[in-house]
């Protein structure tokens, strides 16, 4: 191969790489959140990467109690792990989450429950 063919290359590649990394963009979305912390039913940002998903507020500062926006992480066999970041920048591990059966905008938890619509 050529030099010109391998820089060719390595530019092409390194282009694919920078476009994969730009951050998706919000969508305005209904949340439904019930927690120990409190609860929210409205308007919120829905930012979705694959199948995961993370909820931020829309008017207001925090989304439900203290906390500025909530990562639902969900992996290959559907399952899910639900973190909540603080508006002190403190991580909530919220825990374990499987997507209802009855709703299937909703990922539950055994102290929460994420709906997005």
């Amino acid at each position: 191969m050529t030099l010109f063919v391998k820089l060719s290359m390595a530019s092409g590649l390194a282009m694919a790489l920078l476009l994969s990394a730009q951050p998706a963009s919000a969508k305005v979305a209904r949340c439904v959140i019930q927690a120990r912390v409190g609860q929210h039913s409205g308007p919120c940002n829905y930012t979705a990467r694959g199948g995961s998903f993370t909820v931020e507020p829309v008017r207001q500062r925090y989304l439900v109690g203290t906390f500025m926006s909530i990562n639902v992480d969900v992996n290959r066999s559907g399952n899910g792990y639900v973190r909540a970041l603080s508006g002190r920048g403190y991580t909530a591990r919220w825990g374990r989450a499987v997507r209802s059966k009855r709703d299937r905008a909703c990922w539950v938890g055994q102290e929460f429950s994420v709906c997005t619509y």
